[in-house]
């Protein structure tokens, strides 16, 4: 869960080397690393509880 926090705040802000991503670009980017980089269950409870405003991300 960790990781997959880590993963959405680091595409949420500019870093030196590119922009920040849009929240659905996010997203989109979490999911498909689901069973490949994260562990797809883990993935789901990320985005209920993003989708159901329980995360504080800006």
């Amino acid at each position: 869960m960790f990781s997959i926090a880590d993963t959405y705040d680091a595409m949420r802000y500019d870093r030196p080397y590119r922009k920040s991503l849009s929240k659905e670009e996010i997203v989109d980017e979490i999911s498909a690393g689901a069973g490949k980089h994260y562990d797809p269950e883990l993935v789901k409870v990320f985005m209920k509880m993003l989708h159901e405003g329980r995360l504080e991300v800006s």
